[in-house]
């Protein structure tokens, strides 16, 4: 189980806000990629995050659960070292 915050952990998406004109700001909050799941059969073009999970969703809505770089999720199993690959 974790005992380290989300924001240290290697399927914490970190997301940034991007304005006209200002430099990109990064935002203390963003998806777990072990915990959300996004559509692929959209259509269109869409951007995911790198290594999200994708999967044929009937009703063509993502799946996103959101976590704030400072929680600890005592019952999360998935916890990784950012840069650490899966085998």
């Amino acid at each position: 189980m974790a005992s380290k915050p989300c924001g240290t952990c290697g399927f914490y998406y970190a997301m940034r806000r991007v304005q006209k004109n200002a430099a990109p700001r990064k935002l203390h909050s963003g998806p777990c990629l072990k915990r959300s799941v996004y559509p692929k059969n959209r259509v269109g073009e869409h951007v995911f995050p790198p290594g999200a999970i994708l999967e044929d969703l009937p009703d063509m809505r993502a799946k996103v659960f959101m976590v704030h770089e400072d929680q600890v999720m005592t019952t999360c199993p998935w916890w990784k070292k950012k840069g650490v690959e899966e085998k």
